[in-house]
């Protein structure tokens, strides 16, 4: 299963940053800690908007995806591990789309 189907790196890097401007205009957290309720509700709703704009795009997210936006809600990752994560995973869709479409032609 595809991270974003129909999607591509620019697709990821623009929700990455997206998301990064909505919490707290891109502040970053330095280490993985306990959140409060008001943090989990912000990274929830940056999610949510982050999420319907790409699907404004024509992009749908699958099923790793919505389970790392809900690690990064759960703060269980803190916002790099969730970038680099989310990163990883654009990269390897990107390659495994770009080598099916060399077997193809």
């Amino acid at each position: 299963m595809s991270a974003l189907l129909l999607g591509s790196r620019r697709t990821g890097q623009k929700l990455s940053g997206m998301i990064a401007h909505l919490i707290n205009r891109g502040a970053v957290m330095t280490r993985p800690a306990a959140i409060s309720d008001v943090e989990r509700a912000r990274r929830a709703e940056a999610i949510r908007q982050a999420t319907a704009s790409v699907a404004l795009e024509g992009f749908v997210r699958d099923e790793t995806m919505l389970a790392l936006d809900q690690r990064y809600i759960d703060g269980e990752l803190d916002w790099e591990a969730y970038r680099e994560a989310t990163f990883k995973i654009v990269r390897e869709e990107a390659q495994r789309l770009y080598a099916a479409r060399q077997h193809v032609g």
